[in-house]
């Protein structure tokens, strides 16, 4: 048994819940954050989104084989996933704080070119960040995961999770 639920804070921070019991009987409550700053596709002068409401958002709790809390490498987690026409972003944060966003968009979506393209999907992060080392390590480990997930076809598999993101409801995965 487990309830899930998305809650928006005060501050437009929102914020995923799922509390339930493990297999061994211990109950468990988890708590996902996803700053304001994934909230929007505004950008202020320093490359990052601000915290203005947009409702061509949709929040996910899962994308291909990413879901929340996801650990990428060292650290680094999935804390925020979201649906904006033909791209999906993926907010990842470290321990220290530290966040940056990557956009993925399949064949025929609005893509830019990134850094850690997996042809024919592009993958590149939004933003600036001051230690592009991290940035990349956490780019290639979000390429690789994906590539493990798509298999060969990568259009066909960028539909099928397109399809399967569609067709979940808010707050189920």
């Amino acid at each position: 048994h487990a309830a899930r639920a998305l809650a928006a804070i005060d501050d437009g921070d929102l914020c995923f819940v799922s509390a339930g019991f493990e297999r061994s009987g211990h109950p468990h409550l988890t708590l996902y954050h996803a700053p304001a700053e994934a909230l929007s596709g505004a950008e202020d002068q320093g490359g990052y989104p601000t915290a203005e409401t947009d409702t061509r958002r949709r929040f996910l709790e899962a994308f291909a084989t990413l879901r929340l809390g996801t650990q990428l490498v060292h650290g680094w987690r999935v804390r925020a996933l979201a649906l904006c026409a033909a791209e999906v972003e993926v907010t990842v944060s470290d321990d220290r704080g530290g966040g940056v966003v990557f956009l993925i968009a399949g064949p025929d979506g609005p893509g830019q070119s990134g850094p850690f393209d997996l042809p024919p999907l592009t993958l590149c992060y939004r933003g600036r960040h001051g230690d592009f080392a991290a940035v990349e390590e956490v780019g290639v480990a979000l390429r690789t995961h994906l590539e493990a997930a798509a298999g060969l076809d990568r259009a066909a598999a960028w539909r099928r999770w397109l399809a399967e993101a569609a067709s979940r409801e808010p707050g189920r995965s």
